[in-house]
């Protein structure tokens, strides 16, 4: 080898047009996959608020009182006369989701 000359390498990145045709849709799958949506839950299955520590009848009185400020009329009369929870949490639902 002479003093003062550069080797050559041949490139060695095989077809340039496949790797960008690859890198591109490769590019174009993670962009679709980012506009994947998830079902949300419809608005009379979840209630405005934690309701973790109180119990089953309010919880159930609360998601009736709160379907039936959104439209949805729905009270058991029977349970609302006769459970005082499910009457506290019947009233407290239908007036918190009708600020909302």
């Amino acid at each position: 080898m002479k003093i003062g000359v550069r080797p050559r390498f041949p490139p060695r990145c095989g077809n340039p047009g496949a790797v960008a045709g690859a890198l591109a849709i490769g590019v174009l799958a993670l962009a679709l996959t980012g506009c994947e949506q998830t079902p949300e839950k419809p608005a009379s299955e979840a209630p405005p608020v934690n309701l973790s520590g109180y119990s089953k009848q309010f919880r159930d009185g609360f998601k009736d009182g709160c379907n039936s400020a959104r439209g949805k009329a729905r009270r058991n009369e029977e349970r609302y006369r006769a459970d005082t929870q499910y009457a506290r949490g019947w009233d407290d639902g239908r007036a918190i989701c009708q600020r909302r």
